[in-house]
Order: C-alpha cells, then structure tokens, then sequence
C-alpha cells in the first residue's frame, strides 16, 4: 500500500502569473476583507500554494479589482441588498491572479503581494485544468 502524503499549505508562492481558486473569504475583527486563493496552475506534489489580498474598509480597490475580476454583472452577485460584500459568494470562484515579491532586508522570504486579479484565461490563456 502506497503512503500518500498530506500536501502542506506554502504563502511562499513564486512570482507569475496564475490560475487561481478562491479558498477563503472572510472579514477580519478589523472590517478588512482577505481573500485567499489556491493557485491551480501550480501543480507540487508536496505544496499547495496560496496568496492572500487584504482590503482596508472604505477602499477603492477593491471596488476596482472585483470590476475586473468579474464585470459589472458578476459583481452584482456577489453584493448582499445592503450592497456589502457577500464573502461566501466568493469561495470557489476562479480568477487569474498575477503574484508580486516585496523584498524587505528584515524578513527571510518576499512579502507575496497579489499585484492583479482578473477573469480566468486573461493571464493565463493556456492553462487546462487536470480536474
């Protein structure tokens, strides 16, 4: 019988551009909104890489990353009546993401900074999905 090993969740992604899922979204204490996504074209037999965005209340980009994202239509869904994010509709939806390093000299590894997000195919036109 073949021992399988449980892969390891890694923020130390390398810099490219990537097929992504929506892991995780959720409001931190302080009203800021983190997304976490799954980078599906990145395939490791030990890793599964992620990158998170945060968004301070009251801030413009994250009205324009989620217009890029998924259109003025695809925003519409995922707005609760009180036009406030709805972050379970979040979880699962695919997005090309372009990941960034932000090298600090006080830190070992680069801060991973998700530099855009956009509809699938628009960064990563090539990509096929194994699943």
């Amino acid at each position: 019988m073949a021992f399988i090993f449980p892969k390891k969740a890694t923020y130390e992604t390398p810099e490219g551009d990537y097929r992504a899922v929506v892991r995780d979204a959720f409001e931190k204490n302080d009203g800021t909104l983190r997304i976490v996504f799954q980078i599906r074209s990145l395939p490791h037999n030990l890793l599964v890489y992620l990158a998170g965005k945060n968004y301070a209340p009251g801030k413009q980009s994250i009205t324009d990353d989620l217009v890029e994202w998924l259109g003025l239509d695809g925003v519409q869904k995922v707005l609760k009546a009180d036009s406030t994010i709805d972050v379970a509709a979040l979880k699962g939806l695919h997005a090309d993401i372009r990941v960034v390093h932000i090298h600090n000299d006080d830190y070992d590894h680069p801060f991973v900074f998700v530099n855009k997000i956009t509809e699938p195919g628009r960064l990563t036109p090539d990509f096929q999905s194994a699943a």
